[in-house]
Parts: C-alpha cells; sequence; structure tokens
C-alpha cells in the first residue's frame, strides 16, 4: 500500500477488501480471488510531500519494499 495514512482506517479498511473482495471484485477467472499485496506500507509521510520537485532523502520503505520484491 502507497500513501498509508495510519491516523486513519483506510489503510486497514482497503487492505480487508483486497484481501476479501466481495462476490466479482477481486481477480482471477471467477473474479473472486484475492489481490496479491506485499507486506511493506509506504506511508503518506509529510517528508515525501516536503521533497517535491526533489529526490526524498528518507527512502527506507522503498528500501524495504525493493528487498521484499527481489526475495519473492
Amino acid at each position: 500500500m502507497v500513501k498509508a495514512d495510519d491516523r486513519t482506517s483506510l489503510p486497514g479498511r482497503a487492505k480487508g477488501q483486497l484481501l476479501d473482495p466481495a462476490q466479482g471484485e477481486g481477480i482471477g477467472p471467477d473474479r473472486d480471488e484475492a489481490f496479491p499485496l506485499a507486506d511493506t506500507v509506504i506511508h503518506f509521510w509529510v517528508h515525501y510531500m516536503e521533497a517535491f520537485g526533489e529526490i526524498p532523502t528518507e527512502l527506507s520503505e522503498y528500501a524495504e519494499l525493493m528487498k521484499e520484491l527481489t526475495h519473492a
């Protein structure tokens, strides 16, 4: 999940809906399978907004995501 804001319930609700989609709203031939999700969460942090137009210096969550994807 990207831009996850832990101050709200939206990331948790979205993850729940992606992992347990309603009938016909998932993936697969019958559109009833869960969506594959990474365990790593990219948060909606202020330093990403402050770096607009520049390269952010704090990218540890993205590094964790890359590790997860390359070891999958």
